[in-house]
């Protein structure tokens, strides 16, 4: 459900989010040692939150990241839970002024996010999934913004050898490409 809601429109997508949400919080209060449930659950809170804007999408943050570390503490070596916690700090480092000062007056304070910390926790989970178009796609934005070009341009390199095996993943693959071009090869 979770890749047929990112490849749809943006209404149908946020519709869609909204249901495998209710689905996974419903997996992980019957099931709260799933790990996978959890990483699940804050991967499609993270989606939702990159479709909305001011206190929602801080309040959507703050979840995933309740979610990222729980499935972590259960299983620290779930690479999706890795993933989701890679993205959150690419995300938290790449808030706008605005969106800070907006969410600290919401919430007290924002939490730092870096793009170190983004890149060392998608490289474990590129490490253990090195077929998963997006982490490594991630892997390499977080690079990139964490000043380590020259592995993002051997992430990227390697990507382009990789096979698309979800609905989004040609279009994670062309924007790789794109952005290999743009360190000009």
């Amino acid at each position: 459900m979770f890749w047929k809601a990112i490849s749809q429109e943006d209404v149908a997508q946020e519709s869609t989010l909204e249901r495998c949400i209710k689905l996974l919080e419903n997996i992980v209060r019957e099931q709260p040692n799933n790990a996978q449930a959890h990483a699940e659950l804050g991967r499609a809170l993270g989606q939702l939150g990159l479709h909305r804007g001011g206190g929602e999408k801080i309040k959507l943050g703050k979840r995933v990241k309740e979610e990222g570390e729980l499935a972590l503490r259960i299983q620290p070596d779930n690479a999706l839970a890795l993933a989701v916690m890679g993205k959150w700090n690419y995300e938290l480092a790449n808030l706008s002024g605005i969106e800070r000062k907006l969410g600290s007056l919401l919430f007290e304070s924002i939490p730092e996010g870096s793009f170190d910390a983004a890149a060392e926790l998608l490289r474990k989970s590129v490490k253990m999934n090195p077929k998963e178009v997006y982490h490594q796609l991630m892997l390499a934005k977080a690079l990139l913004k964490a000043g380590f070009t020259a592995e993002a341009r051997t992430t990227l390199e390697g990507m382009a050898k990789l096979a698309p095996r979800e609905a989004p993943d040609q279009g994670y693959l062309a924007e790789a490409a794109k952005l290999l071009e743009d360190l000009g090869r």
